[in-house]
């Protein structure tokens, strides 16, 4: 999962008693749509202190498809509990006065599975974590066996941290959590009417059979609902896919449409996470691709041709031009027939384009000589690397002009500082390590 969406203990232990519950759904749902199961299989109520048999939410996937890892059986119960649970908690929870709950009882004739879910506990960090977990579970145990169901029923404990985790296989409901906590994602929106003129996410999506979606390497335009089913497919192959329409003609609607549980197609619903151009400033999205580089340098963006590209950074120039600095594809690698460790460094051809078109030429050369850093692992020098990619400035400038010299000249100085820096850290390093005292 992108760091964006990361969650932490805290946002967990935020939520309201009903977000807890409410969350709990939301990842069950999102676990078995998933899975390519029906989220109907998901019901759920009541207060979390309220005395609703043990039950908070309960999975019943009928017929069975094997489901393990977070939901760990095809019947599983959660309990959701707002206070910190402690393993001396747990006999009066599962069975009150000694009599096991009718819930667990019945999951034990299905061999099912029952969660305790508790937002205050976080048993994160060392030894003593696993002992306090361990004991936990032993204790639910405990009461399986006291009421002779011994592995009748998987059992397990739950703590923040526990549930964090799980979130982060689902962006959408990271996004959600943030949105409930009040601290959203600039830009970044939940599922909602997206679509001009619409208020209500319960508004029907009007399958007409005359309305045709062209779709790439098809000549006959497809059907609204077959349209929906290919997209679908496509993005959960985790590949862009770029509408294209005039104005007006319904692109919102039907990428909304796209997240609609209603609209039954043979690929389930996406999760949806959706990034409206609002100021201009594009920072979250400029996070998004930067956090998401390796080594490659390869982006979202790498996906759009170089042309179309410029072209939109022509529309806002002075916007547009830094956002591509900071998330096109910035260096192109080629290697030699005769000895394929040789490499050979190159700026892309849409970073020099870029460049050209840009009116603050001195933020994109910043921005590119932050993005001559390794952003993942590297073997060997760091200086070497950087004296490497510092050679491919002066190819921004390839007629020699003197006015891009000029202002070409500063970034290179600015480099060539900072890896004179490292070369002496890296130097210093060596000879401690190696004992040589020159």
């Amino acid at each position: 999962m992108n760091p964006i969406f990361s969650i932490t203990v805290k946002d967990i232990q935020n939520l309201s008693d009903e977000q807890s519950r409410e969350l709990v759904v939301r990842l069950c749902r999102a676990e078995l749509r998933k899975n390519g199961i029906s989220p109907a299989a998901v019901s759920w109520g009541g207060d979390q202190r309220a005395k609703d048999g043990g039950v908070d939410v309960f999975v019943d996937v009928d017929p069975a498809m094997g489901l393990n890892g977070y939901i760990k059986n095809d019947q599983s119960v959660f309990q959701v509990k707002a206070e910190k649970f402690s393993k001396g908690k747990i006999p009066g929870e599962m069975a009150p006065k000694g009599k096991l709950r009718p819930a667990i009882a019945e999951l034990a004739q299905k061999n099912g599975a029952y969660v305790i879910f508790s937002k205050r506990d976080s048993l994160a960090g060392g030894s003593r974590t696993e002992s306090s977990l361990a004991q936990r579970i032993t204790a639910m145990k405990s009461c399986l066996l006291d009421q002779g169901l011994d592995d009748r029923v998987i059992v397990d404990f739950y703590d923040c941290r526990k549930i964090a985790d799980w979130v982060e296989e689902h962006p959408c409901i990271a996004n959600w959590i943030r949105d409930v906590l009040g601290k959203p994602i600039l830009g970044w929106q939940p599922y909602a009417p997206w679509a001009y003129k619409e208020s209500d996410t319960e508004a029907r999506y009007l399958i007409d059979e005359r309305v045709k979606v062209f779709v790439p390497n098809e000549e006959e335009g497809r059907d609204a609902l077959s349209a929906i089913n290919r997209l679908r497919i496509d993005l959960n192959k985790n590949v862009s896919v770029r509408i294209v329409g005039l104005s007006g003609l319904g692109k919102t609607r039907l990428v909304q449409a796209l997240f609609d549980q209603r609209i039954i197609t043979e690929q389930p619903t996406l999760d949806a996470v959706y990034v409206a151009d609002e100021n201009g400033e594009y920072i979250t999205a400029r996070r998004l691709v930067s956090l998401s580089m390796g080594e490659q340098q390869k982006t979202a963006i790498s996906e759009v041709p170089d042309d179309i590209l410029i072209e939109w950074c022509d529309i806002s120039p002075e916007e547009r031009y830094i956002f591509a600095a900071d998330t096109c594809q910035l260096i192109e690698k080629s290697y030699s027939d005769q000895s394929p460790t040789n490499t050979t460094l190159a700026l892309s051809a849409v970073a020099k384009s870029d460049f050209a078109g840009a009116k603050d030429k001195k933020a994109v050369l910043e921005i590119f000589s932050n993005r001559f850093h390794p952003r993942s692992y590297y073997d060997g020098s760091l200086s070497a690397i950087l004296k490497k990619r510092l050679e491919l400035l002066p190819t921004l400038n390839p007629t020699d002009d003197e006015a891009l010299r000029i202002q070409i000249a500063p970034a290179e100085e600015a480099l060539k500082t900072i890896i004179a820096a490292i070369a002496s850290c890296e130097e210093a390093e060596e000879r401690s390590r190696t004992g040589r005292f020159e």
